[in-house]
């Protein structure tokens, strides 16, 4: 797969933000974004219509720049095709409100990376936060996309032109992302890894969630990927789900436990922190 760069009277990052009545979030992400050093980028918030002042917020002109919608959307992924549809950048990447960069420089550094312009998915590390507790999180190797989504989606830069040929399928309404990312690699998409962190990620939602009607919905996801996307046997499938859900059922109960195995194994648990 060759990923053919747009010229440069294109911005070099197209930064996606989905919300919806999350204000707070919303200006801890304009609050990183809009700190960005040395690069070129746009700005898309793609807003489900929300009612708790976001769209006053923006004809106030807290986000200067950003190119806003506001309407109603068919949940997580739609809306993140229509910031895709609205992306003119060389890269995309998806910063969600009450997500953030690392630091002002991430950009910056992955513009002037060497891998820049040479393949379809760049990723990183990240911080998981919490409040005021805080974890460094290092990738997996995108070898492992079999297993599970390797990087956090908000430390992961996609070459538009790859991404946007194929957008997010609405048959996995909590799995896309990794859908999508599989299915690039499996058909030849190149990938490189930065080490380096690239965003801080609000820990929660549901991708993290206990409740059990998420954690049913979250298996049919992962047995139609393994099945439809990697072509795994149902016996295949449900083994290395199994798999996956211990260690996860492991994480809930312990999750400081699981911390700092998860760290330890993949590069050093750096303790907490209280990020700023």
């Amino acid at each position: 797969m060759k990923h053919s760069p747009p010229e440069r009277t294109a911005p070099q990052f197209s930064i996606v933000t989905i919300t919806w009545n999350n204000l707070a979030g919303l200006r801890e992400t304009a609050a990183s974004v809009l700190t960005q050093t040395d690069a070129s980028y746009e700005w898309i918030i793609v807003d489900g219509a929300s009612t708790d002042g976001t769209i006053e917020a923006f004809d106030n002109g807290q986000f200067p720049g950003a190119n806003f919608v506001s309407e109603p959307d068919s949940g997580l992924y739609d809306a993140m095709n229509k910031g895709l549809e609205r992306s003119r950048g060389e890269y995309v990447i998806f910063m969600n409100a009450g997500d953030q960069f690392a630091d002002e420089g991430v950009l910056r550094d992955v513009a002037q990376h060497p891998v820049f312009g040479q393949c379809e998915i760049i990723y990183g590390d990240a911080f998981e936060v919490e409040g005021s507790y805080a974890v460094f999180k290092k990738a997996f190797s995108h070898d492992k996309v079999w297993y599970t989504m390797f990087a956090h989606h908000q430390s992961m830069f996609y070459a538009r032109d790859a991404i946007a040929k194929r957008a997010y399928s609405m048959r996995y309404p909590l799995a896309a992302d990794w859908a999508m990312t599989a299915a690039l690699l499996r058909d030849g998409a190149r990938a490189s890894y930065i080490e380096r962190a690239i965003c801080r990620f609000e820990r929660g939602g549901l991708s993290q969630s206990n409740s059990p009607d998420v954690l049913r919905r979250w298996r049919q996801d992962r047995i139609k990927v393994y099945r439809e996307v990697f072509g795994f046997t149902g016996t295949k499938a449900r083994a290395i789900l199994a798999i996956k859900e211990s260690v996860e059922a492991t994480r809930r109960r312990f999750p400081r436990l699981y911390d700092r195995l998860r760290m330890s194994k993949n590069g050093g648990f750096p303790g907490t922190s209280t990020l700023g």
